[in-house]
């Protein structure tokens, strides 16, 4: 499948990972509209927003490959603004490895690194 223009790629990195897919349309928000309106989408939105079916190239990962992918001065960052996320939202602070991962596929996938720790922080409140 050919990426258009409106689509983002899996891969987050300035290039597609190979055998990474193309997420967009399948119902749910598409990563570029959440991108485009950040932190000021409705959690509706956020909580709608779902891998196909399931499961991509990311979901398959171990946290030890993912580390791989995402340079570790964004590693850092995700940690800094998982903090101040939780701070802001009142949300326990613990940060687990499955947090991180999330963290590093929703990155990954294309959102930017505070959103993606949003993304994260959303499905944490409902899914405790």
């Amino acid at each position: 499948m050919q990426p258009r223009d409106t689509d983002v790629v899996l891969g987050g990195i300035d290039r597609p990972i190979e055998g990474a897919m193309v997420l967009g349309g399948f119902g749910a928000p598409k990563i570029s509209e959440l991108a485009r309106e950040g932190v000021n989408a409705p959690f509706g939105k956020w909580a709608a927003l779902k891998v196909p079916k399931g499961s991509d190239f990311f979901s398959k990962l171990s946290l030890r490959e993912l580390e791989k992918l995402v340079p570790y001065y964004n590693r850092d960052k995700i940690i800094r603004l998982w903090f101040e996320r939780c701070r802001r939202d009142r949300l326990n602070e613990e940060f687990s490895d499955r947090d991180r991962a999330s963290c590093y596929r929703w990155y990954l996938r294309g959102l930017p690194l505070e959103l993606a720790v949003l993304k994260v922080c959303v499905d944490r409140m409902i899914h405790p």
